[in-house]
């Protein structure tokens, strides 16, 4: 993304513009959603997102360097996609869940986020936004769905123990 003479290559300014956009839009929808989850559901959930997020970068980006954010180095922007790229889309996926729903709509509805985080990381990639160096696109649409039900199975969770700790 950076060049020799420190200035920003044209995928670098494109990555910038879909790093912004993507954090505009997706808390944008965050406040004009209808809110479906409590504050601690919400706050609960994206705190275990940013954890495990920070726990597989820590192992397959900088101890097996199999993909990045950018550049190979650690840098401030990263932290923009922990903090305002995975915890709103984490809430958004969670937010419209259908969980009273038959398991054909919860399985569309989770096919839907796969494909979406899938052609979303093929646009990060295409921009210089993420690269691989090991990676391949095909085992994230292998570990998206795992991911999306650990999401859930993490909320079940945080309810369990809002539930036990009020009742």
């Amino acid at each position: 993304m950076v060049q020799d003479n420190n200035q920003i290559s044209f995928g670098g300014r494109i990555c910038m513009i879909l790093l912004f956009v993507s954090i505009a839009i997706f808390i944008a929808i965050i406040f004009i959603m209808p809110k479906r989850l409590t504050m601690i559901e919400y706050y609960a959930t994206s705190l275990s997102s940013i954890i495990l997020q920070l726990l597989t970068d820590l192992y397959l980006e900088f101890k097996y360097h199999l993909y990045g954010y950018f550049s190979s180095q650690i840098d401030w922007i990263s932290l923009l996609i922990f903090f305002f790229i995975y915890p709103p889309v984490n809430i958004i996926f969670l937010n419209f869940y259908p969980y009273k729903s038959k398991i054909l709509k919860k399985s569309l509805f989770l096919s839907f986020w796969v494909i979406f985080s899938v052609s979303y990381e093929w646009v990060a990639v295409k921009t210089e936004f993420f690269y691989y160096s090991g990676w391949k696109l095909w085992y994230s649409a292998i570990i998206y769905p795992v991911l999306f039900i650990i999401l859930l199975l993490n909320l079940k969770l945080v309810r369990l123990i809002t539930k036990f700790n009020y009742d």
